[in-house]
């Protein structure tokens, strides 16, 4: 996240971001099964289908709140990266999540968590999930702009959030 925001003022180069966005993957791959091994006999919150939008193959962020959902009681189905917008819908209607995790890292990518709310929208299966967005440049405008409940900065709030969207679900079913 430190080099993300150097690299955006231009404090910081593309390699550096490369670089560290290389280590980052390789400090997950050690630090994920302890994470989940630390979950222990957490209780199911819910189910989450989660990937990174079509054209865009920027990952680290979106493994984070995966890796981050999963220890926290969450069953998480990771689609991965460059996720075309029919593969999330198939996910969707297969698992019947909570909640659907949009990522986009590019303002060139945006676009693509809209069209993934739209066609679940069309189909008729839109009130059936609720829907997170995030990547660097998602605000709560855009959220609200293109129809999702809820966006979050960081994997922290992903996980309170997405924890809050499912109580608030389940509280409106009975």
């Amino acid at each position: 996240m430190i080099v993300g925001d150097k690299f955006g003022k231009g404090e910081a180069y593309l390699m550096e971001l490369m670089m560290s966005a290389q280590a980052m993957k390789s400090g997950l791959h050690v630090i994920e099964p302890e994470l989940k091994k630390s979950k222990g006999g957490q209780k199911h919150i819910g189910t989450v289908v989660i990937g990174t939008v079509e054209g865009d193959i920027h990952d680290i962020g979106k493994t984070i709140v995966a890796t981050m959902f999963e220890v926290n009681g969450f069953k998480v189905y990771d689609l991965g990266c460059d996720v075309k917008n029919e593969t999330f819908l198939e996910k969707v209607k297969e698992v019947n999540p909570n909640i659907l995790g949009l990522s986009a890292l590019l303002s060139t990518t945006m676009v693509k968590q809209a069209e993934v709310i739209k066609a679940l929208t069309e189909r008729g299966t839109r009130s059936n999930v609720k829907i997170m967005i995030g990547g660097a440049p998602i605000t709560q405008e855009w959220a609200r702009e293109i129809g999702a409940d809820d966006s979050a900065p960081d994997a922290i709030t992903a996980v309170s959030k997405a924890k809050a969207l499912v109580t608030a679900s389940q509280a409106n079913q009975t």
